[in-house]
């Protein structure tokens, strides 16, 4: 199976996961027991697929993919806090957002260091000769 094709199938499966839980816990009371249940069965969904991982995608990108999942089960647990301490939901939900965000980019992105892709450090070097001024050829004589 192509790499493309392992990271769709993973996307799948972080879908399917997310769509199932959803539908699993449609439906609940508001009670402080049922919020553990909803933030604890989340944070245990991010720790079967922080398992599942190993299954479809190279090391590289396997382990970006687990701290993302480690990521959201401290989110999770942030979630169950926050809702104890009668806070609205509205920093979680824009904090499993942005980790459902960071996931699909770098899935997007594939295997590998990112950062190897882009040469910051000859983006750095050509921005700063830029705005010093100055130029790699040498000036020609003035006759």
């Amino acid at each position: 199976m192509k790499n493309w094709r392992r990271r769709l199938a993973l996307w799948l499966v972080f879908l399917v996961s997310g769509y199932a839980f959803d539908a699993a816990v449609d439906g609940m009371p508001s009670a402080k027991l049922f919020w553990l249940i909803y933030y604890g069965g989340a944070a245990t969904v991010d720790l079967l697929m922080f398992h599942v991982t190993r299954y479809f995608v190279t090391e590289e990108l396997r382990s970006d993919i687990e701290a993302i999942c480690i990521a959201s089960i401290a989110v999770n647990a942030l979630g169950w806090a926050l809702k104890m301490a009668q806070i609205p939901p509205g920093f979680y939900n824009y904090l499993i957002a942005g980790l459902n965000y960071v996931l699909v980019l770098r899935l997007l992105l594939g295997d590998g260091n990112v950062f190897d892709r882009i040469n910051h450090c000859y983006r750095r070097i050509v921005v700063l000769c830029h705005l010093s001024g100055y130029s790699n050829h040498a000036a020609k004589k003035e006759k």
